[in-house]
């Protein structure tokens, strides 16, 4: 019992010595990553190859025959082994022109982008008159079929957080206000930008699909009419 002892006080001490020694390992091997990621400009290089050579690569795409090339030839440069393409089958979206105005009473052109999925317009464009609101919450709150050949617009402000959290409460704006809009009977739906500016630079993000023609744009104006030329293709 007593050897018994002394070897289990030895082992203990040598794991109390080992334990501060692995610790030291551990950051020392920490810092070593982080150093060599602060001036190895491989990751950098990598993303601006891609972004400036091949760009927009939309799934379907010329881009993306593109990209899935230059995919292989950058990992076979980077020393990997066994660089395979696999297909796969999925849905594409493509964007064409497309504009907006006001008509009255005040004519006025508008900054848009077709949100991704959109329906195209028929030719010639939409124009109708809007039902205007100012935020998402005051739109769903419209009973369905009361918007039957209106456009929607809803120009919802998101909060401004270093958390993210006011993007995800507005999300639903873009992502489901579409389908709401088709339920409601309205032939199109333009929205504010999800963001926390105050220009007429729009930018775009997906959108389930609706039965309805769904535009958007960064401020749209409350008047009586929109014009709407052809768009995005299914």
């Amino acid at each position: 019992m007593r050897n018994f002892a002394l070897m289990t006080v030895a082992a203990a001490s040598l794991l109390v010595a080992a334990a501060p020694a692995s610790a030291q390992d551990l950051a020392a091997s920490a810092a070593a990553v982080r150093d060599k990621a602060l001036t190895d400009q491989t990751a950098w290089t990598i993303a601006e190859s891609l972004t400036t050579e091949i760009g927009p690569r939309l799934v379907g795409s010329p881009a993306m025959d593109r990209a899935k090339d230059w995919a292989v030839e950058t990992f076979k440069r980077q020393g990997f082994q066994n660089v395979k393409v696999e297909t796969f089958t999925a849905s594409g979206w493509f964007r064409g022109e497309e504009s907006a105005e006001v008509v009255g009473p005040y004519p006025q052109k508008l900054h848009i982008l077709g949100l991704g999925r959109s329906s195209s317009t028929p030719k010639g464009g939409i124009t109708a008159e809007i039902a205007l609101f100012r935020s998402y919450d005051a739109f769903l709150a419209a009973p369905e079929g009361s918007l039957k050949g209106k456009i929607a617009v809803v120009t919802g402000v998101m909060t401004r957080a270093q958390d993210g959290s006011g993007y995800g409460a507005i999300n639903a704006q873009r992502s489901r206000g579409p389908v709401e809009a088709a339920k409601r009977g309205a032939v199109a739906y333009l929205i504010r930008s999800l963001s926390t500016d105050d220009t007429r630079l729009p930018h775009a993000g997906g959108a389930r699909r609706a039965a309805s023609r769904l535009r958007r744009c960064r401020r749209p104006t409350p008047t009586c009419s929109r014009t709407w030329s052809p768009a995005a293709n299914p």
